[in-house]
Formats: C-alpha cells, sequence, structure tokens
C-alpha cells in the first residue's frame, strides 16, 4: 500500500480528498501487459496511458486504464 499526499494547492491529489478518496488507484503486476489491457478495455475501461518503461520500476512497462467506477488502474509487466 502506498500513501500520497499532495506537492501542493494544485495538486490532483486535492480533488480526490476533497471527495472523502480511499483507495482510488490500484496496480495490478501482469505477466501479459496487451492480454491485460485487452481484458480490462472489454470490461468497459479507458485506456489512458500506452505502455512505457517506468524509471520508478526499473525500467518495467507500465500502462493507465481508467475504469467505469473512476478507479485508476496501474498495470507493471512482471
Amino acid at each position: 500500500m502506498e500513501l500520497v499526499a499532495p506537492l501542493g494547492p494544485n495538486s490532483p491529489i486535492n480533488g480526490r480528498l476533497r471527495m472523502g478518496a480511499g483507495v482510488y488507484h490500484v496496480c495490478y503486476q501482469v505477466p501479459n501487459m496487451q492480454s491485460a489491457i485487452t481484458h480490462l478495455r472489454e470490461q468497459g475501461s479507458l485506456l489512458l496511458s500506452e505502455p512505457r518503461p517506468a524509471v520508478a520500476f526499473g525500467m518495467r512497462e507500465i500502462a493507465w486504464l481508467l475504469m467505469e467506477t473512476d478507479m485508476l488502474v496501474e498495470l507493471l509487466q512482471e
């Protein structure tokens, strides 16, 4: 679990905090990025970010999707 805090008054996190947000994003480590993206899109999710290397994860690919419930899903390639 990762706890986040706004970096300043214009941080996008502020809007979530005003709404009393609890969990707003989950990360799944997946063996096949494209298969996971396809599955989530078939469930109605919107692809926000194509897979790209992430410095924070040793250059493993990540992708972001938005579920119909407004939950952000981060996919992390194994």
